[in-house]
């Protein structure tokens, strides 16, 4: 039975066999319980599935699975430090990369402008005092352009074959996150 399941699976991606196999599109972008609930023998799930209600009841062996072996690069530990030295640290990630360029990411997702991180910040600075901003992006040279210069903002700029890790792991490390619309900077607000 397995070879038939190997052999006709890949060729017939959006189909169901119940209660064998099922593929499960999901169809927004919120959490589905009936989801759980299923308990076909192979299940195939088409989709983004950002709600943490999905895993909640393994968040502790997920946290426990998610940890960081990559060897950092010569900037990490530096960004380290300033961010267990700072009273609120609070990581800012703008994607811009293919949310702006991509020709169907870019519709279907898009870069949520400038405005939001503004009000985010404004919000931030109402909630908390002394927050240190530690801006993480794929695309420095807008965000240098585009972005306030304050002494209390870092634009982190990692470097090396893991620098996406490093951005992920000292994003981790921050007291507060804001997030794009990008399940990397979920991620790195999620898992603490």
């Amino acid at each position: 039975m397995p070879k038939i399941l190997h052999y006709k699976l890949p060729t017939t991606p959006n189909h169901s066999f119940p209660p064998l196999y099922s593929t499960i599109k999901e169809e927004y972008y919120h959490f589905n319980p009936q989801v759980l609930t299923l308990n076909n023998y192979l299940l195939n799930f088409k989709g983004y599935w950002h709600s943490e209600n999905y895993f909640k009841d393994a968040a502790g062996k997920i946290k426990e699975e998610l940890k960081f072996n990559n060897i950092p690069g010569l900037e990490f530990h530096s960004y380290k430090k300033e961010i267990e030295r700072s009273e609120n640290a609070v990581s800012i990630h703008i994607r811009r990369g293919d949310y702006v360029n991509h020709p169907e990411f870019s519709k279907t997702f898009g870069f949520i402008g400038i405005e939001y991180y503004q009000r985010a910040i404004e919000l931030m600075k109402e909630k908390r005092f002394n927050c240190k901003y530690f801006v993480f992006t794929d695309d420095m040279d807008w965000v240098l352009k585009n972005f306030t210069q304050e002494e209390n903002f870092v634009f982190v700029t990692n470097t090396g074959i893991d620098a996406d890790l490093d951005d992920l792991h000292l994003m981790k490390l921050c007291s507060h996150n804001i997030i794009a619309n990008s399940s990397f900077s979920w991620w790195g607000g999620l898992v603490k």
